[in-house]
């Protein structure tokens, strides 16, 4: 019985961006830390802001606080797709 508990397969953490055991570790310790200072921000939120962030240099992070065109929130949150995204969208009537 014990052999067969042995050769039975063992749950692997799923890793799509392929990240090295310490950059898991390190998103790991980090997303926690961020989430006990953010607590009302969904854990998976914070996972995905570092997934994001992961691998820029700091010349893009700097340009991207500094940068100030993400401006206001868009009074119409639902503007049409450009033409040239190449994305048809219809609506049904």
């Amino acid at each position: 019985m014990q052999n067969v508990l042995e050769q039975a397969p063992r749950h692997e953490m799923a890793n799509p961006r392929n990240y090295t055991n310490l950059e898991l570790e390190r998103k790991s310790s980090l997303t926690k830390e961020l989430h006990k200072r953010h607590p009302n921000v969904p854990q998976y939120w914070v996972e995905m802001l570092f997934d994001y962030l992961h691998g820029k240099s700091d010349e893009e992070l700097e340009k991207m606080v500094n940068d100030d065109t993400h401006g206001e929130p868009a009074k119409n949150p639902r503007v049409p797709i450009p033409a040239e995204v190449g994305i048809e969208v219809t609506t049904s009537n």
